[in-house]
């Protein structure tokens, strides 16, 4: 058990040390992007409760795991979940 308990102890070690050596520009962006892809999942979700079951493609909780997936999922369901 000691030889896993030094192998999560590295790499947590090395972990923290790749976080100390990212620019604040790039922490910067990356938080942003996260906000974005936040705010894409919580607009997907929104829109699938207010919307009638008529107007989606698929049942409504078949699309709550997709639109968890990053990125995909909510645009998956703009694009292609919502019948206009």
């Amino acid at each position: 058990m000691t030889s896993k308990n030094t192998i999560a102890q590295s790499v947590a070690a090395k972990s923290a040390a790749a976080q100390k050596n990212v620019s604040p520009v790039a922490k910067l962006a990356l938080s942003l992007l996260g906000l974005v892809q936040l705010g894409l999942a919580l607009a997907a979700f929104s829109d699938l409760w207010a919307r009638p079951a008529k107007q989606v493609r698929m049942t409504k909780p078949a699309w709550i795991p997709i639109i968890l997936i990053n990125w995909i999922g909510p645009l998956a369901y703009f694009v292609g979940g919502v019948k206009r």
